[in-house]
């Protein structure tokens, strides 16, 4: 084994090898697999009508070459904003399972020649490919084709005699990023001017009135996680229980109860409510400013006690910004 003799890159006519290239798109991306941009290569349904067909939004991707650890292929899909459509063929008496994906063929590794390809000079060697009657837990190339370089898009998961329309809801994306982005923003409220206590029964209402934050949101965020805890609040007896919420531009976007026991007559610390997202959410307006805020309520079967705020409390708004294949 000798070193290739020509680096990236060299001048003075020098012939760099296609591997070297390959070892460079791996070294760049860390290894990693995916799709550019959120939007890139979305499988859906051909438009304006459904058909026995699906397109492919244009973009950017890379992945490994099985054949050769630490290589990888770079592949463009076309430009942004444009589609390649991609025939499906009729199911009969049984549910099938297609796997849409675009591969290399690289006639330097099986299965693939040189007679594989229309044009030495202009390939394609960049292809689409529908991987037909896969399992119906197929999620990668290499689940159908271990020698396949390429990436799995989306499978289609097709019911029995279907003639007439592939639809969104047989299409199972399966992009992800290749080097998603991620942030945190936190942001810690200031106490109370007075002491509030949560009054608003059954319906949410604002609480702790510091508990407001206008934060922007990053312009490559398609998601985020998001948390409001309320620290050093005080627990007035009786018991009480209720919900905090968390929201965004007036609408609600995470939630939890809050629950406390003790006689009548009692008061203690309470160290930590929350209120927290369940699963990622869509960012609205990704690069622009929102209003999050600290909204309140007793159940209405609640007794008489209730939460707090003074001035040794504090609401702390914690936000992980994503970016997800959309």
């Amino acid at each position: 084994m000798t070193f290739d003799g020509v680096p990236w890159a060299v001048e003075n006519g020098a012939n760099i090898h296609a591997g070297v290239g390959r070892v460079l798109a791996n070294l760049a991306t860390s290894d990693a697999e995916g799709i550019g941009l959120p939007g890139d290569m979305k499988v859906s349904p051909t438009s304006p009508s459904a058909s026995m067909a699906v397109r492919i939004a244009g973009g950017g991707c890379v992945f490994k070459n099985p054949q050769a650890i630490g290589e990888s292929y770079v592949g463009k899909a076309g430009a942004r904003g444009t589609f390649t459509n991609v025939t499906i063929a009729n199911t009969a008496g049984s549910v099938r399972h297609d796997l849409i994906c675009a591969i290399v063929k690289d006639p330097a590794f099986a299965p693939w020649t040189t007679g594989d390809i229309p044009d030495n000079v202009n390939g394609p060697y960049f292809v689409p490919l529908v991987l037909q009657g896969v399992s119906a837990t197929a999620t990668k190339v290499s689940d159908v084709n271990s020698q396949y370089s390429g990436l799995a898009l989306a499978r289609l998961d097709i019911p029995a005699s279907t003639t007439t329309a592939i639809t969104s809801g047989m299409i199972v994306d399966l992009r992800a990023l290749q080097r998603p982005r991620t942030s945190k923003t936190t942001l810690v409220s200031s106490a109370p001017v007075s002491t509030e206590g949560i009054s608003s029964v059954g319906t949410f209402a604002r609480w702790i009135t510091p508990a407001t934050f206008s934060v922007t949101s990053p312009a490559w965020a398609t998601h985020y996680l998001a948390s409001l805890e309320v620290t050093n609040t005080i627990h007035v007896g009786p018991n009480g229980f209720g919900v905090l919420g968390l929201f965004v531009n007036g609408t609600l976007t995470a939630s939890n109860p809050w629950a406390r026991l003790g006689p009548t007559g009692t008061s203690d610390r309470v160290s930590v409510q929350k209120a927290i997202t369940n699963g990622p959410q869509t960012v609205p307006s990704p690069g622009t400013a929102q209003t999050w805020d600290l909204r309140a309520y007793k159940d209405p079967s609640s007794e008489a006690g209730t939460l707090q705020g003074d001035a040794q409390a504090r609401a702390i708004l914690t936000i992980d910004w994503l970016e997800l294949a959309v």
